[in-house]
């Protein structure tokens, strides 16, 4: 039997993502005390990485001298480059101690790798305690650190490379997000 109507396709909502302010991220990160779960947590905003590719990252993959990350195979099987923070080497320099590059960076007590699962309960739980009433997700991570660099000036075309978007319109929505277009604007009421 054929359907006597027409259906238009649905349009999903566009709802702009939550960010985190600088110093709520510190203030989230000021309750990890665990080392390598603050490394974690650290280059998720520092590169703006997804936490599957935070589980994936080998000790190869980080690219001290030149403070970058080499990320492979994420989201549609791409390569890209993203940031590393030099407040992280320290952390990282302690965690790659005496191991071989090929190995996963990150390894569990039972040198197992993290679950993504893991990792966003470490999120949720800094969170917790840091007393932050926002609804935050480890992704949120990843939409800070795109706001705050097209905040602090940062090329909109270079912030696309770095989250390895394929258009740049995906990037776009940062923009909407960042500040820098609403802080100097007064309403004329």
């Amino acid at each position: 039997m054929e359907c006597p109507y027409i259906l238009d396709k649905v349009k999903r909502n566009k709802r702009l993502p939550a960010v985190l302010n600088r110093d709520e991220i510190i203030k989230i990160l000021d309750q990890i005390k665990n080392n390598k779960h603050y490394c974690m947590i650290g280059l998720m905003y520092a590169g703006g990485l997804r936490v599957s590719e935070v589980v994936k990252l080998r000790i190869q993959d980080l690219l001290p001298e030149q403070l970058q990350l080499y990320v492979r195979r994420s989201k549609g099987h791409k390569d890209r480059i993203s940031l590393l923070s030099d407040k992280l080497l320290s952390g990282l320099d302690h965690i790659i101690k005496n191991r071989a590059g090929k190995e996963l960076l990150f390894l569990t007590q039972q040198n197992k790798k993290y679950t993504v699962r893991t990792i966003q309960a470490i999120f949720e739980k800094a969170m917790k305690k840091s007393g932050i009433q926002k609804k935050a997700t480890c992704h949120t991570l990843r939409h800070s650190f795109a706001t705050h660099l097209i905040e602090s000036g940062t090329n909109v075309k270079a912030v696309k490379n770095l989250l390895g978007h394929k258009s740049v319109k995906t990037t776009m929505v940062y923009i909407h997000l960042a500040d820098t277009f609403t802080k100097d604007i007064v309403s004329p009421l």
